[in-house]
């Protein structure tokens, strides 16, 4: 049992990142300051309500890549709601494609995957097995804000349907074979409700983190485990998992500079 005598904080300063390892927050125990590390875990699943601090987490990565790794970071955005969270980077010379509309969001994924299959052929020409052992600097985040969007059981059309469904596929072929080849998956949802996150993305998500959801079964969807519907209603509150550990940190940036180039 472990006894605090001081509360998490509410707010945390924007504390920059270094290549490839990007702030996550602060813990309870010697107030420690946790980073991810996208070289070492590639794929990250995000959940949480709506305003509780999952774009504030896109928002501080996507910062601290940018200025850690100006000249080898690359992204492919999908922001599914309407464009008011990732609008900010559309003209940033880092920014390949931007989508905001799934129709939109399945040529942003097919241009990513094309490019991670040349990445392959390339690999394979060489004789490597991934890009480290090629000495290739090159990194491609695919980021999508609200997944839920892409859901194929909330379809209205056939058509629709088949969009969100090769939307899909394209994720769960990424998650698969990205990570040696340099591309990293972040997912997030406001909805962790049934399948709204693809099953090969999550199996293939070894690091989680969960703002408050409304109930148990949301927080199963995003950690397996329940827990996130308990934490207080603080904005920035989450659970970070990692190698099936559970870490109890706050988020909530108090500064995030958005002077990208």
């Amino acid at each position: 049992m472990r006894v605090y005598d001081k509360p998490l904080a509410k707010e945390v300063p924007y504390t920059p990142g270094k290549g490839w390892r990007v702030p996550v927050g602060v813990t309870r125990a010697r107030n420690e300051f946790k980073y991810h590390d996208f070289e070492m875990v590639p794929h990250v699943v995000l959940g949480g309500a709506t305003r509780y601090g999952k774009s504030n987490f896109i928002n501080s990565m996507i910062t601290s890549l940018v200025h850690s790794e100006p000249s080898t970071v690359n992204f492919y955005l999908i922001d599914l709601k309407g464009g008011v969270e990732l609008c900010d980077y559309e003209n940033i010379k880092q920014t390949i494609s931007i989508a905001y509309e799934p129709y939109e969001a399945l040529y942003t994924l097919q241009m990513a995957y094309d490019k991670m299959r040349d990445i392959q052929r390339e690999l394979k020409r060489l004789g490597k097995k991934n890009v480290q052992q090629a000495c290739i600097k090159e990194r491609y985040f695919v980021v999508i804000d609200e997944v839920g969007e892409l859901n194929a059981a909330e379809a209205v059309t056939k058509e629709e349907k088949r969009l969100k469904l090769e939307c899909q596929t394209i994720m769960s072929q990424i998650a698969r074979l990205g990570a040696g080849l340099g591309f990293w998956l972040v997912v997030a949802t406001q909805y962790p409700v049934g399948d709204v996150i693809p099953r090969q993305v999550k199996q293939n998500a070894d690091e989680k983190l969960c703002f408050r959801v409304q109930s148990g079964v949301a927080s199963r969807v995003v950690l397996d485990a329940e827990g996130a519907e308990a934490l207080p209603m603080i904005k920035g509150r989450a659970i970070y998992q990692t190698d099936f550990k559970h870490h109890l940190l706050h988020h909530k940036l108090s500064t995030i500079l958005f002077n990208l180039t």
